[in-house]
């Protein structure tokens, strides 16, 4: 028709009527010029900071917060259960998919010197940062502080509590199993002992390297303690004048200290300034003091290291005052 443009259509030849003809041509070249797109198929687009998938990658980081907070209550030394979860958000409170900041947990309030055991740091997926296998190593009120690109969040108050299997009494100190096979000593009285600090702690030291070390049965006595582990080794803590501890020196402990010989024990007992024990074998050991004779090896010379008893291959009992628990 006269006066139709058609993207399709022919081009406009001459006729008798030239001048009608080539206005119709101008006005549809107008057209083409001021519409290019006019013919041109329609394409999907998608909205500007976003991707195909329509997660938000291009806006910031601006807060941390806990997506799983920690549980009001909780064992001591045990792995925090649900696993505890930081998400990264911006301004607007949504996650930021895509982030993928380092993520730290640290106790925020520790007024009992603890320790957050497990992986502390990670690298977040998709903006969320996840802690699968944290823990206390004591009792007490905490809070975790999560940290990433400058930003800080804290969690909520949670308690870690431990509940006893055994528990046994020495002089000043008192020292138990927890049920899930944690040691726990500690002073009776605000006092030091004899000068000696004695040292509130939920798991085996070693070195500078803390690990976990689950005990079946801890002896507290006079002026120092003894534990074994599930394993069989046997440790022990506090005074060591006379050797008692059984790690090839006469110097205190302020925590734990494998006793020397690498033996395997079922139980041990510490007496006032010795120790004894039984190995899985049925062998008795004792170490520490000796000018009494209690240590049973036919001398009066105080052992540093186990010293086995005379005639005691086999036994199942051992002198008094030597705990003859074996399992």
């Amino acid at each position: 028709m006269p006066g139709h443009s058609d993207c399709n259509g022919a081009r406009a030849t001459r006729t008798i009527e030239g001048t009608r003809t080539r206005r119709v041509v101008s006005v549809s070249l107008f057209l083409l010029a001021t519409v290019p797109q006019a013919c041109q198929p329609d394409l999907p687009t998608a909205p500007r900071g976003s991707s195909s998938t329509g997660a938000v990658t291009s806006r910031a980081v601006t807060r941390l917060a806990f997506a799983t907070p920690p549980p009001a209550s909780g064992e001591a030394n045990v792995v925090i259960s649900p696993r505890l979860e930081v998400v990264l958000q911006d301004s607007l409170g949504k996650t930021v998919l895509g982030a993928s900041d380092t993520v730290t947990l640290a106790l925020a309030d520790n007024p009992s010197d603890a320790v957050l055991l497990g992986t502390t740091t990670v690298v977040a997926v998709d903006g969320l940062a996840t802690f699968a296998d944290l823990s206390v190593d004591r009792p007490g009120s905490y809070r975790l502080a999560a940290t990433a690109a400058g930003l800080t969040a804290t969690s909520i108050s949670f308690a870690a509590h431990v509940t006893f299997a055994s528990v046994d009494g020495g002089y000043v100190h008192s020292c138990g199993v927890a049920t899930g096979g944690a040691g726990i000593a500690g002073a009776t009285t605000p006092s030091t002992a004899r000068g000696r600090k004695l040292d509130v702690s939920l798991s085996i030291e070693s070195g500078a390297r803390r690990r976990r070390a689950a005990l079946h049965d801890d002896q507290c006595r006079d002026w120092h303690s003894c534990g074994v582990t599930t394993s069989g080794a046997a440790y022990c803590w506090g005074d060591n004048f006379f050797g008692q501890l059984g790690n090839g020196s006469s110097a205190e402990a302020t925590t734990p200290v494998p006793v020397a010989g690498g033996f395997r024990f079922a139980s041990v007992s510490a007496g006032s300034f010795h120790t004894c024990g039984i190995t899985t074998s049925g062998t008795a050991y004792c170490w520490g003091d000796n000018q009494n004779a209690q240590l049973g090896d036919g001398t009066m010379e105080r052992r540093a290291m186990p010293a086995p008893v005379a005639g005691g291959s086999g036994s199942r009992r051992s002198a008094p005052g030597m705990d003859t628990r074996a399992e």
